[in-house]
């Protein structure tokens, strides 16, 4: 493949480099194949293995002794991106405020988004859907502004594994958007083809890209109820990287599948595509969205009358929203709770009013199309309202 053809040169080019002379511009030159190295690493070796790697600890060490402020902290985002996504609340928070810290101390307009993209999300995570639209927003727009001013070698080779890479933002951003409920569609401004994203010199559009697009899609459409949504941006991302070469963004995508079967009655094709999918997932170190897959499992499971799997699935979502931090699943799994005890005969008043609880909290945070959603599948499945 292209993309491993690529590691081998850019490690022989990082030896030869470091080989050379002793100088600014020779460590600069280092400097330069060491990050593209390392980003093409994070693909196929997956976020950890990538910054656990000596290839991360020399450019950590070479971006200080050259004083690039700029490159230690996107070398940090890749740091935040693999303990932000293993759900390590402690150890996200703690780079989430050296991001905000190091930005605080600059104008460089890179580090100003790297700061803003990682507080959106732990907004996000935490169950303020309003905050991270702020800041994911702030974020595109200076992010346009960096990608204006900047023209080094570090830029144009990394952009498209950093949130700097589509001019409508990383695909977080319009996700988030999609739990608000404030855009008519999302996902509509990348296309098919992701037409829209900003080309980078040297470096096509790529499957990787769309795998990322689509996989963060299919999540987006599944919070929010929207099943025929949800498979058709999970096939999208399938189709774009139908190997598994991409980590765990392909197996998100096959993991989205799975939950939409379920929670759209084919109960047996999508349990038999967890039991493959959900396993590869949680190998590559990603908890991020395992407790909305529970959650969606066990309202499908519900819906046939498998109560008990249901609230063995619904139990998982809730363990996962308290040990992972996701409390933006909240309300999702608490309206599959009320789903769960009607079924089982529990009095309209108690489920109405877990009910009104969930789409209330939903609401709260500013993740209105989620609420919408909870409204329409309990009119769906005859819920008493409150």
């Amino acid at each position: 493949m292209a993309t491993a053809a690529a590691e081998d040169l850019l490690e022989r080019a990082a030896r030869a480099r470091r080989s050379a002379a002793v100088s600014s511009d020779g460590a600069s030159a280092e400097l330069d194949a060491l990050v593209s190295l390392f980003f093409v690493q994070r693909i196929f070796r997956g976020h950890q293995a990538a910054v656990e790697g000596p290839t991360m600890r020399r450019a950590q060490s070479l971006a200080a002794a050259t004083g690039r402020a700029d490159v230690l902290a996107r070398l940090l985002w890749a740091e935040w991106v693999g303990v932000d996504k293993a759900r390590d609340v402690v150890r996200s928070a703690e780079l989430t405020e050296r991001l905000r810290e190091l930005a605080s101390t600059t104008d460089d307009p890179v580090v100003r988004g790297l700061g803003l993209h990682a507080t959106g999300v732990a907004c996000w995570h935490g169950g303020d859907i309003a905050g991270a639209v702020r800041a994911l927003d702030e974020a595109v727009v200076v992010n346009r502004a960096g990608a204006e001013r900047r023209s080094d070698k570090i830029e144009s080779v990394t952009a498209p594994l950093r949130p700097t890479a589509w001019p409508q933002g990383h695909p977080v951003v319009p996700f988030v958007h999609m739990l608000a409920g404030d855009r008519e569609d999302p996902m509509s401004a990348y296309g098919a083809d992701l037409s829209s994203r900003a080309p980078t010199p040297g470096r096509p559009f790529d499957p990787f890209d769309m795998t990322v697009v689509w996989m963060f899609a299919g999540f987006g459409a599944l919070a929010t109820g929207d099943v025929a949504r949800a498979k058709e941006y999970a096939q999208l991302g399938i189709d774009a990287d139908p190997h598994l070469a991409f980590a765990y963004w392909g197996f998100g995508s096959q993991l989205c599948m799975a939950a939409a079967l379920v929670d759209g009655g084919d109960i047996d094709d999508g349990l038999a595509l967890l039991d493959v999918a959900m396993p590869r997932y949680v190998e590559t170190r990603t908890l991020i969205f395992v407790a909305l897959v529970h959650a969606v499992v066990a309202r499908g499971l519900a819906r046939v009358g498998r109560l008990d799997d249901a609230a063995t699935a619904l139990a998982a979502s809730f363990e996962a929203c308290r040990s992972q931090g996701e409390r933006w699943v909240e309300p999702i799994a608490m309206a599959v709770d009320a789903e769960i005890r009607h079924r089982r005969g529990a009095p309209s008043t108690e489920v109405s009013a877990l009910v009104g609880r969930a789409i209330e909290m939903a609401d709260g945070q500013g993740a209105h199309a989620v609420a919408t959603g909870i409204a329409r599948r309990a009119a769906a499945v005859g819920l008493p309202s409150a």
